[in-house]
C-alpha cells in the first residue's frame, strides 16, 4: 500500500513538472515574438508596440551603422526580439525584419530599425517626434514629419459703415405789414428721417 502511494505521488509530480515545463515554454515562445501594430494619433496612423508605445525610426541610421549610441541609446531603446516579429493592425508582416544590434536582435520595418522613447508617456505618447532625427513611422514604412490631417481656418470679417447725409435745414421767415405779428416756419429734412415742424406764435 505504501509503495502504491509513493508511486502515485512520484507520478503526479512528474506529470505536474511536464505541465509546468510546457507552460513555461509556451510563455517564453509567446513573449519572444515582438508585436508591431498601429494606433491612430494626431499625426495619423503610426506604428506602436504591443503596449501601445510609439515606435520611431532614426533618419541618421545608415546601412551597417547605428547613429544613436551611448547616452542617446539609453534614451532611445531598440525594439528587440528573440523570435520572428509579428504584425497586427495595419502593420504589414512583409515589411517586418530583424537586424543585429550589438548583442540584441532589433526589429526593422521597411528596412528601418525601430526604437522607442523613454520620455513618452500616456498623456504625451509622441513626445519624441522630430527630436534628434527620430520620427514616427507610417504603416507604409515612411517617416511622418507632420500631422496627416491639418485644418486651416480662415476668418473673414466684413464691416459696413453707413453715414447719413448731413441734415438740411431750411428756414423761411415771413413778415406781414403788422409790426406786432411775426410768422416763422422751420422745415427740417434728413435723408434717413424726415421731420416737419410748424409753429405759429401770435404776440
Amino acid at each position: 500500500m505504501k509503495r502504491f502511494q509513493v508511486l502515485f505521488v512520484v507520478t503526479s509530480m512528474a506529470v505536474l513538472g511536464v505541465a509546468v515545463t510546457a507552460s513555461g515554454h509556451a510563455a517564453r515562445s509567446s513573449a519572444a515574438h515582438t508585436v508591431v501594430t498601429t494606433k491612430q494619433t494626431s499625426l495619423g496612423t503610426i506604428l506602436v508596440n504591443s503596449s501601445g508605445q510609439t515606435l520611431y525610426l532614426d533618419v541618421n541610421d545608415k546601412s551597417g551603422h547605428f547613429a544613436c549610441t551611448g547616452m542617446c541609446a539609453a534614451a532611445w531603446p531598440v525594439l528587440s526580439t528573440t523570435g520572428k516579429p509579428k504584425a497586427e493592425g495595419k502593420a504589414k508582416a512583409a515589411d517586418l525584419g530583424t537586424i543585429k544590434h550589438g548583442k540584441l536582435t532589433q526589429v526593422t520595418y521597411h528596412g528601418h530599425p525601430l526604437y522607442t522613447f523613454t520620455a513618452d508617456t500616456t498623456s504625451s505618447p509622441i513626445s519624441g517626434q522630430g527630436v534628434n532625427g527620430f520620427y514616427v513611422v507610417s504603416p507604409g514604412g515612411k517617416r511622418i514629419t507632420k500631422a496627416a490631417n491639418s485644418t486651416t481656418t480662415t476668418s473673414t470679417t466684413t464691416t459696413t459703415s453707413t453715414s447719413a447725409a448731413s441734415p438740411t435745414t431750411t428756414t423761411t421767415s415771413t413778415s406781414t405789414a403788422s409790426p406786432t405779428t411775426t410768422s416763422s416756419t422751420t422745415s427740417t429734412t434728413s435723408t434717413s428721417t424726415t421731420s416737419t415742424t410748424s409753429s405759429s406764435y401770435t404776440y
